[in-house]
């Protein structure tokens, strides 16, 4: 045995020494680290506690975990001097050494000259760093790999192989951590979804009020959607054929309420012409984009169609000045709001048509009552009207023959002719009457002037106006296009509005009268005013049913006979009153060119 060999190797023990240090601590820091990363169900305190701890233990000068998104990698933490400008930023899930450790599943090492080639040179330009050193590690859970864990340095040569099996070791717990917060951001977004879901259905359910239930949902998704700084529901305006806003909440362009958009234009645009889910993770470089204002202001956007079955009716969508700041979680959330958004409006447009249907079915009843009563009538006045024609023929004859006999005095003469001339107009009455009820036919109408008809029936009244001292004033309008009607039926409604007008102003007053058209040309109109004593407020919806009057002598048939003639014609009539300031009717009758079917 040589001598050499009996003198131990003090060398090679300080050597192991110092590395089982190195070891139990960095065993120590790992176990700590273990008890962190456990302590914490928030992703956010976990990652910045993981990436703060290693970056002390393996003395690197900046700390970062990134997460696999879809086909990029998320910056979701970091540790180290204005390593914070990187947190939100994305880059492709194959690029530099992290897109390496994604694909192959292995840690890399870089510290020398050659594999410096594999590093992202643009998150350098980003952070401000030239890095050097590089340690990366797979974060892997259920043996799919969920993101990276990278510990970078300006220095080359800076990491020891012992300091990558550390950062092995911390990512192993980080994606336990990465889980188990994962799991209880899910369980606690979820609740919250259910919990704001569940108000919008009971909105839906109690309200009608569109514009209450779509701000709801906005609102909704502005605070579930985390990276949401905006939200916005256009809707689409069939007739306009452009997508406007009607609800939005967060960050409000002053703009862009007034701002529309086409099917087919924009994002919005497109997503409502092919009901499609559009997420863009930079506005800034996506031509589909159309800015408001400065581009810079939006990066994000996502929208989805709000949608009833095949039937698009608008968009929902959220915005941030943030990059990719939606992930697929956040598209089946909104779609599911866009789902909500169709359902308010769909079910208050049902509403609506069937408030509307009913409303109409109100009206044809009334309007068959309103026929079934003016039938019954009709039939009463022809039968009284053909009985009293027959003596009312036989007065007229005696009277006549009263007249031939030449030993009448004069006076008897006259008061004879009086009688005869009275007699005549009642058969003319009594004629009338027989033949009011029976409807119009298209052959019997004919293009004729409304204002000569209002000049002939003044004729026939211009003294009883006279003596009733009221003024009369008619207004004629001389390019009147003519109407398609009976000219002596219309003669008679002319003459009943106007004698209803004179027994309406006992003390005299002013009796207006106006013809005209509509723009269109498609109708013309008669407007009877007075200045009377007007129709009280709870009679006035009832003026046209038979036996109803305000005058102690009336009949209640002149209004009623009055409408029947008009709705015969495909014309309407129209009343407004005010007790003590008069009455006015407006009468609306279909051009020649437009005859009533």
């Amino acid at each position: 045995m040589c001598a050499g060999s009996l003198i131990p190797d003090f060398e090679s023990t300080e050597q192991n020494s110092v590395k089982a240090d190195y070891l139990s601590a960095r065993l120590d820091v790992i176990h700590r680290l273990g008890q962190l990363v456990t302590a914490s169900l928030d992703l956010s305190v976990v990652l910045q506690r993981v990436t703060h701890e290693l970056r002390t233990i393996v003395n690197a000068d900046r700390v970062s975990v990134l997460l696999l998104e879809g086909d990029q990698l998320r910056f979701a933490a970091t540790s180290g001097e204005d390593a914070d400008i990187l947190v939100g930023v994305c880059i492709p899930a194959t690029a530099g050494v992290a897109g390496e450790v994604i694909q192959t599943a292995q840690p890399v090492w870089v510290g020398d000259d050659l594999s410096r080639s594999k590093i992202y040179k643009a998150i350098d330009q980003v952070s401000g760093y030239e890095t050097f050193s590089m340690l990366a590690a797979p974060l892997i859970l259920n043996a799919e790999v969920i993101g990276v864990i990278e510990a970078v340095h300006t220095n080359p040569y800076i990491f020891h192989p012992e300091e990558l099996q550390v950062l092995q070791a911390a990512a192993q717990w980080a994606a336990i951590a990465i889980r188990n917060a994962q799991q209880h951001d899910n369980l606690t977004r979820r609740l919250r979804e259910t919990q704001t879901i569940s108000e919008i259905n009971q909105a839906i359910a109690s309200t009608l009020e569109i514009p209450r239930v779509l701000q709801l949902i906005v609102d909704a998704a502005h605070q579930l959607l985390p990276g949401a700084q905006r939200a916005v529901i256009h809707l689409l305006d069939e007739e306009r054929q452009a997508l406007s806003p009607v609800a939005m909440t967060g960050l409000v362009d002053p703009d862009s309420e007034n701002y529309h958009m086409r099917p087919g234009e924009g994002v919005a645009g497109k997503v409502i012409s092919e009901g499609i889910t559009i997420n863009i993770r930079d506005a800034s470089s996506d031509e589909r984009f159309l800015p408001l204002a400065n581009p810079g202001e939006i990066r994000s956007l996502l929208v989805v169609p709000v949608q009833s079955g095949q039937k698009r009716l608008g968009t929902i969508s959220v915005q941030s000045e943030k990059a990719s700041a939606f992930y697929p979680e956040d598209e089946r959330l909104l779609t599911t709001l866009g789902v909500q958004a169709a359902l308010a409006i769909e079910n208050a447009r049902l509403y609506h048509d069937l408030e509307r249907a009913l409303q109409q079915e109100k009206s044809v009843r009334a309007q068959l009552v309103q026929h079934e009563k003016l039938a019954a009538m009709g039939k009463m006045i022809a039968s009284v009207a053909h009985e009293l024609n027959n003596p009312l023929q036989a007065i007229h004859n005696a009277l006549y023959l009263l007249m031939l006999d030449e030993n009448q005095s004069e006076q008897a003469r006259e008061d004879i002719q009086v009688a005869l001339v009275e007699a005549e107009r009642m058969g003319d009455l009594i004629a009338r009457l027989r033949t009011v009820y029976r409807p119009v036919s298209s052959d019997e109408l004919v293009p004729a002037d409304l204002n000569p008809l209002v000049d002939e029936v003044y004729r026939l009244v211009a003294t009883h106006l006279r003596h009733s001292n009221i003024l009369y004033d008619f207004q004629p309008d001389g390019d009147l296009p003519k109407a398609s009607i009976v000219p002596a039926y219309i003669k008679q409604v002319i003459l009943n509005l106007f004698m209803n007008a004179v027994e309406a102003m006992p003390d005299g007053g002013a009796l207006i009268v106006q013809t005209g058209s509509t723009s269109d040309h498609r109708e013309v109109y008669l407007r009877i005013a007075d200045t009377g004593h007007g129709i009280p407020a709870e009679v006035l919806p009832s003026i046209f049913e038979p036996f109803v009057t305000t005058k102690e002598s009336g009949t209640g048939l002149g209004l009623t006979i009055t409408h029947d003639i008009i709705a015969q014609h495909g014309g309407r009539i129209d009343v407004s009153s005010e007790v003590g300031h008069g009455t006015e009717f407006v009468v609306w009758l279909p051009v020649a060119a437009n005859p009533p079917s």
